[in-house]
């Protein structure tokens, strides 16, 4: 193996492996601790295999993806069907179906992200917990107007979704209109979602990397973290502002390269 791609999957298996640890280390839920588990066991022993050399081609696309290995079309199907499992933090959220009716994987995996977005990590980019001078205040309140935009075109998708499966439309210039809308709605929910994850995330880097250097655009940074416990555990409960920040920064993180796979953007050509 080439001494520069063995370098980058080091890399990765130790900041996957940070990752998981945080996760594990405040994760409330049961079942989550229990996949991060196996996942740390699997990082460890994908570390074994290559120090002792056994680590194949494949298994260096679990990590890095396209590395200018010879790659067919076939290779892009397998790489995209690995899909969630190579993240983190993604491969820890289930994955439930956005509505009864909507059987695409991918939307059903975007709809899920956004659920755990907004119940994990929404609030705390709200003004009661994150404190930013008024000039970023400002721009962190535009996101929540994005996300709502991304809500909105969501439930446009699904209600398309929902005509089709009930049969409204059974043939003719119609239906194939409706499939063509259907098209295009999740084009616009890939492009929204990307747009707001890309955006979100470069100003929490933006803020992080002020208060490493010391600055204060967070007025609060040390501030602990608490929520009501009515509605159950949070992910980010007892950590400080600046934790919080930087975990859902690296969520964003694996959200955008997630949007980004090039077998996503192939369902605008499915019927």
């Amino acid at each position: 193996m080439d001494s520069e791609i063995r370098a980058r999957v080091e890399e990765k298996i130790r900041l996957l492996s940070r990752q998981l640890e945080m996760v594990l280390k405040t994760s409330g839920n049961s079942e989550q601790k229990k996949r991060v588990s196996q996942q740390l066991a699997n990082l460890k022993k994908d570390r074994i295999r290559l120090d002792e050399g056994s680590f194949g081609e494949d298994d260096v696309r679990r990590y890095l993806g396209d590395v200018s290995l010879d790659k067919g079309e076939d290779d892009n199907e397998e790489e995209d069907a690995a899909g969630v499992s190579r993240f983190s933090l993604l491969s820890t959220v289930e994955i439930q179906p956005a509505s009864s009716e909507c059987t695409e994987q991918e939307v059903n995996e975007i709809a899920s992200f956004l659920r755990h977005f907004e119940r994990e990590y929404l609030s705390v980019l709200g003004n009661y917990q994150l404190k930013l001078d008024f000039n970023h205040a400002q721009k962190r309140d535009t996101f929540f107007n994005l996300y709502g935009a991304i809500q909105h075109s969501l439930k446009s998708y699904l209600d398309i979704v929902h005509d089709i499966a009930g049969g409204r439309v059974a043939s003719g210039d119609h239906a194939d209109s409706l499939r063509q809308m259907k098209r295009k709605l999740f084009m616009d929910l890939i492009m929204k979602t990307s747009d707001f994850v890309r955006g979100l995330h470069d100003f929490l880097s933006l803020l992080m990397s002020d208060y490493q250097n010391g600055g204060n655009l967070v007025l609060n940074p040390e501030q602990v973290l608490a929520f009501d416990a009515l509605h159950g555990h949070r992910e980010l409960d007892g950590m400080q502002i600046a934790e919080g920040i930087e975990r859902i920064r690296l969520f964003l993180e694996e959200f955008s390269e997630y949007l980004n796979v090039p077998g996503l953007k192939k369902m605008q050509t499915r019927p």
